[in-house]
């Protein structure tokens, strides 16, 4: 079976959609940008919200690359939150004891 990439693409400034499979396939190569466009977001004093409605499938890769997308922010002062989590990454987080590191929603 083939693995379906991830796309990240901007719905508007500072807002992103995330569609496709979050895995450890794919997150290495799925947001080239994202520090650029989290300083972006830290230069227009905004904050960053990442819509995961599209999300098919994760596994402790994608986890762990939120954590990190979150840390990335946190350490530039940007605030974060994620929209639309899927019910399977929300029990991932809570079974890794990182649900309180991530802004579930």
């Amino acid at each position: 079976m083939a693995t379906q990439q991830v796309t990240v693409s901007r719905a508007e400034e500072s807002s992103y959609h995330l569609d496709g499979d979050l895995n450890m396939d794919t997150v290495m190569t799925c947001w080239p940008s994202r520090d650029q466009d989290i300083q972006s977001a830290k230069q227009q004093k905004q904050s960053m919200s990442v819509d995961l409605q599209h999300i098919k499938q994760v596994d402790t890769s994608g986890l762990a690359w939120l954590v990190h997308l979150a840390q990335a922010c946190h350490s530039q002062c940007v605030d974060l939150s994620l929209s639309n989590v899927p019910a399977g990454l929300i029990n991932l987080a809570k079974l890794s004891n990182l649900d309180t590191i991530l802004p579930l929603q």
